[in-house]
């Protein structure tokens, strides 16, 4: 698990998690962004790496049902 100090998330990951679960939920965005309490210009914002909160990082987390830690990985791993 990576130390939340030098930690960084990544963007593409979590929109594709995101969007796997989405999928198999057969689910539309909208709803998808009900459920996360998100616009859905948020979550296009998300796909491109910008204004993910860490409170919606949170959020993010427990609707994929995963440790907060398994979004975030460490500078290195994201080369």
């Amino acid at each position: 698990m990576p130390a939340l100090a030098t930690a960084r998330l990544d963007a593409e990951e979590i929109y594709e998690l995101l969007d796997r679960k989405r999928r198999r939920m057969r689910i539309s965005r909208s709803e998808m962004c009900r459920q996360l309490g998100v616009s859905l210009p948020s979550l296009c914002q998300w796909g491109r790496g910008q204004g993910l909160s860490m409170s919606a990082l949170g959020r993010v987390s427990a609707w994929l049902d995963v440790d907060i830690r398994t979004l975030l990985r460490q500078p290195e791993e994201m080369t």
